[in-house]
């Protein structure tokens, strides 16, 4: 009986911090721009301390770098801040990269699901859960959900069917790997008012919905979709297939998301109190609208920080105001991860976009009464892999125009097509339509 009325008391003071939270940020996310970089840049200054005082590995970080973290101002400030990599995370690991006086007991080692690299850890104390818990709320009340409405989460692994904090069954969890037909009773028997998924579950589903013909018997009043780059054939597919507008959002699970789209669907809005965000170029913060690295710093994360996190991302930034009346920047991933870059045979950068466009299923003739699914696989420079999965067998001419098409962007290649009933996929990992194993041997994008 002890313990439970510990859970509870611990759920209710959750729920209490997550609240506050967010109704600070949907309060504030209509400021005046220069009003947010205020409460951005004191919140940057504040984790940046902090992280220095408490955190060993940072402390060594910035000594050893001759930094000193109490000189940090303004803006400019920023880029004097050695950057954060994955890799120096995973070195660090436990014992030097948490700040003191964390009890273990009450947290959570969580991890990525590797689909670029080799998983990486991270932990979650409670006030990060509840920081975290607000975002997604966040993020779903942005695209127009309401408490009252159903929402159901393809997750993998599978969560239990209950929205812990808010002690409600409004939100439910199921494996987006379930067969279609279990998908489909849930689908009748829920009538969900939006569906949460990554693009490559919901892409997968959209493909069997469209073989069955179906359509929700309840329309649906929308899509969230985070995880994975969200490309272009992808989302038409699903939104045809659904019915229903998507509403992309960005992050990653050691950040969470840190910008979500709005109803006008212009880009996705940076989550300023709770992020910062920086897109460079050769190491410069990038123009507008210029492609860019990505760096994150999590400004509410005292336990595990993030400081100038380098994402290996691309996106590329706004300024405009978007009609909705949130008045912070967008964020448009145009081009995907680092990783997802091809590298031509004399060095050029080649976005994934350049392919996916051309082997999409939907946009093209003849492939879209062929291909199901495909994902270009470069090994080296000088070998690609097309990996395609088929409704029928492609011709001969169909075969040497992709071979065609591929050495004429990557050079004088060696391509070999692979056919498959069903592409192979991890259980537990994301789905890539581009793998590129070269992009590791050039210095910057």
């Amino acid at each position: 009986m002890i313990k439970l009325i510990r859970n509870k008391s611990k759920i209710a003071i959750r729920l209490l911090k997550k609240n506050a939270y967010l109704h600070k940020i949907l309060k504030n996310n209509k400021l005046p721009r220069h009003k947010l970089k205020e409460i951005q840049l004191i919140k940057f200054r504040k984790v940046l301390i902090y992280a220095y005082e408490n955190v060993e590995f940072y402390k060594h970080k910035y000594d050893e770098a001759s930094y000193n973290p109490y000189t940090f101002r303004t803006e400019r400030n920023v880029l004097d801040i050695p950057m954060l990599t994955k890799e120096e995370i995973r070195e660090n690991f436990p014992n030097r990269i948490f700040a003191k006086g964390i009890d273990m007991k009450k947290c959570i080692i969580d991890h990525t699901s590797g689909s670029t690299s080799e998983p990486l850890k991270y932990l979650i104390d409670p006030h990060n859960k509840a920081i975290r818990d607000a975002i997604h709320e966040y993020v779903r009340r942005i695209a127009g959900w309401k408490k009252n409405n159903i929402l159901l989460l393809l997750r993998t692994p599978q969560s239990k069917n209950i929205d812990e904090v808010n002690g409600t069954r409004r939100i439910f969890s199921i494996s987006p790997h379930s067969d279609i037909a279990t998908l489909l009773q849930l689908f009748n028997s829920l009538k969900p008012d939006f569906i949460f998924g990554e693009p490559s579950f919901l892409y997968k589903i959209a493909i069997e919905l469209d073989g069955l013909n179906y359509a929700f018997k309840t329309p649906l009043k929308g899509i969230l979709s985070t995880g994975e780059m969200l490309i272009p054939v992808m989302k038409d597919r699903i939104e045809k297939s659904f019915n229903a507008k998507i509403f992309d959002s960005y992050g990653c699970g050691e950040t969470v998301d840190v910008a979500c789209e709005c109803k006008s669907h212009n880009g996705m809005h940076e989550i300023m109190e709770h992020a910062y965000i920086e897109i460079l170029k050769d190491q410069k913060p990038a123009k507008e609208m210029e492609s860019g690295n990505v760096l994150i710093t999590d400004l509410d994360n005292y336990a595990m920080p993030f400081i100038r996190y380098n994402l290996n991302d691309v996106a590329r930034r706004s300024f405009e105001y978007c009609s909705c009346g949130i008045t912070s920047p967008l964020i448009k991933i145009s081009d995907g991860r680092v990783q997802d870059f091809l590298v031509s045979k004399d060095n050029r950068m080649i976005s994934p976009f350049t392919f996916t466009g051309f082997i999409s299923p939907f946009y093209n003739e003849p492939l879209r009464s062929m291909i199901d699914q495909y994902q270009i696989v470069q090994d080296t420079k000088k070998d690609i892999t097309l990996n395609i999965a088929l409704q029928k067998k492609i011709d001969i001419n169909t075969k040497n125009g992709l071979i065609e098409f591929t050495k004429h962007h990557l050079g004088n290649v060696k391509v070999t097509i692979k056919m498959f009933e069903k592409l192979p996929q991890k259980k537990y990992e994301k789905f890539r339509c581009v793998v590129s194993k070269a992009y590791k041997n050039l210095d910057s994008i």
